[in-house]
């Protein structure tokens, strides 16, 4: 399948030239080769010390320039997108491997036979299937979803870095909408909430809210399509808050000019910043009368 490939982060910076545009028809293949900051490794840079969240352009650099193997996860909500959103590409897209574990000459000879497709276990296919059937029975996702653009490529300038990212869909039904599909184990709300702080969707989408915007496109609603990654299957269509979506873009802002500083500087902090780390970080639930202070 087609993934992010690694490139220098150097090329992300410069005063002119830098582009500003939604491109409803780029290819995955050719977003993934275009130059730009993407939400995933400025994400990578936000780490919490303590009760502070602290930006670490040190990780923004080995995410940018790393190339990695998708995980199940990964491969399992790529083929969740492509079912959701572009069913006639997902049937000639992507390759069903039957042949048991992933491995041996024959799991060779079936991703040789199928180079450039993405290649899934009947199993991801089968559970992506059940799935969107649930998710189907949604009347506010069937709305969302009557009119719209998939895999929507948004490109911005920050600072003088290149940014970019790929919005799983614009809805152009009714109002408008920018809409997210999201897998997780738990649903609930207060699990799923965590959840969504946790892996920084606030931070992602954020970004792409505020990135439409600087190109013109007008987003009066965020919604996450909320998806049980396993049975019992259940499904939910969830509203974000217009002040959860600003705070997760001054995040990333945040983060993004610490790595401008450090692209000029040629200086890439980690954890410490330019301060010592400071004492261990005790959470109050750990605290007692006899770890106060550590005079042990």
């Amino acid at each position: 399948g087609v993934s992010e490939s690694a490139k220098d982060i150097r090329a992300i910076a410069g005063p002119d030239g830098l582009r500003q545009e939604v491109r409803p028809d780029m290819s995955r293949a050719e977003y993934f080769e275009a130059c730009g900051l993407n939400p995933s490794s400025i994400c990578k840079g936000l780490i919490g010390r303590g009760d502070e969240l602290v930006t670490v352009p040190l990780y923004v650099r080995h995410a940018y320039e790393t190339k990695s193997e998708p995980s199940d996860a990964m491969i399992k909500g790529t083929l969740a997108h492509l079912m959701c959103f572009e069913p006639d590409r997902a049937a000639d897209e992507v390759a069903i491997w039957t042949g048991g574990t992933r491995r041996g000459a024959k799991w060779t000879d079936f991703n040789d036979e199928n180079a450039g497709r993405l290649i899934v276990p009947e199993k991801f296919w089968t559970d992506c299937e059940s799935m969107l059937k649930r998710l189907l029975q949604d009347r506010e996702f069937l709305r969302l979803i009557e009119e719209g653009q998939a895999e929507v490529a948004v490109f911005a300038a920050e600072h003088g870095i290149q940014c970019r990212g790929e919005l799983d869909w614009i809805s152009t039904s009714g109002d408008g909408a920018l809409c997210d599909l999201k897998t997780a184990r738990d649903i609930g709300q207060a699990a799923f909430g965590r959840a969504f702080f946790d892996l920084q969707y606030d931070v992602k989408m954020g970004c792409y809210r505020h990135w439409l915007q600087v190109n013109g496109y007008t987003v009066p609603k965020t919604y996450v399509f909320a998806v049980r990654s396993s049975a019992p299957w259940d499904a939910t269509v969830i509203p974000i808050p217009d002040d959860v979506l600003d705070g997760g873009y001054r995040k990333a802002l945040r983060c993004i000019n610490h790595v401008s500083w450090s692209l000029n500087l040629d200086a890439w902090h980690g954890v410490n910043g330019q301060e010592p780390f400071g004492e261990l970080w005790v959470p109050s639930w750990e605290m007692s009368d006899e770890l106060v202070g550590f005079d042990i």
